[in-house]
């Protein structure tokens, strides 16, 4: 598609030096033969003179103009290049997240937490948070050149703040199973904060229904990124 849109570009530029090259030559041509005063035969050296400016002048124009047309198409390619490069970047990070996201409720729901030292988040939470900082970064990059620019960038927006509101619901659902853990160290602690632990619990059940369904979101939202991002490399 670019490759097509330079030769467009040279094809102009020529026909446009060709066509002042041409009315250079008529017009020399018609005031050395000072028609329509009287007719005679041009002068093969003044011919062969007239024909040489013409073509000097030809490649003078012909040269700073190519020249900017390269150079134009050459920062256009790059540009596009660079496009590609974050719409990549964001399709493998969002399948990382929606990896790691797995592996973190895992996690929360089947790992033994140490509830004898201060709280600590897994790592997979803050493996998501700074893949969360580079997705901010990337969707910074993108210009909105198109329509399916425009569509991918407001999809990865979108997943940007629903990933937000999942890692808080997971954050706080791995609080709450350490907070539990700390209250039932055994059976008199179990007894004597079972109202705080019914609490803790509910609450966990509750933030846990909302992720699974944010998580809907963001597993179908992946897939709309993923076949926009398909979609404009192939129309750009």
């Amino acid at each position: 598609m670019a490759r097509k849109k330079l030769e467009d570009k040279i094809k102009r530029v020529g026909y446009f030096v060709g066509g002042g090259i041409l009315g250079y030559l008529l017009i020399s041509f018609f005031i050395l033969s000072s028609f329509p005063l009287h007719q005679y035969l041009l002068d093969k050296k003044l011919a062969y003179d007239v024909l040489k400016d013409s073509l000097t002048i030809g490649a003078a124009f012909l040269a700073p103009i190519a020249a900017f047309v390269l150079f134009n198409d050459w920062r256009v390619e790059y540009h596009i290049k660079e496009q590609f490069n974050s719409i990549d970047e964001i399709k493998k990070i969002l399948k990382e997240v929606e990896t790691t996201i797995g592996k973190y409720v895992n996690r929360i729901f089947k790992e033994n937490i140490n509830c004898n030292i201060e709280f600590e988040n897994f790592s997979e939470r803050l493996i998501l948070l700074e893949y969360r900082d580079l997705l901010g970064i990337l969707l910074v990059e993108i210009d909105e050149k198109n329509q399916l620019v425009i569509d991918f960038k407001k999809n990865v927006g979108m997943y940007y703040a629903k990933l937000n509101v999942a890692l808080n619901h997971l954050n706080i659902m791995e609080f709450n199973t350490y907070r539990e853990g700390k209250l039932i160290k055994d059976d008199i602690g179990r007894k004597i904060h079972e109202e705080e632990i019914k609490n803790i619990r509910d609450d966990f059940m509750d933030r846990y229904l909302k992720f699974h369904e944010i998580h809907n979101e963001l597993t179908s939202r992946y897939f709309s990124i993923v076949t926009l991002g398909n979609e404009i490399k192939r129309n750009m």
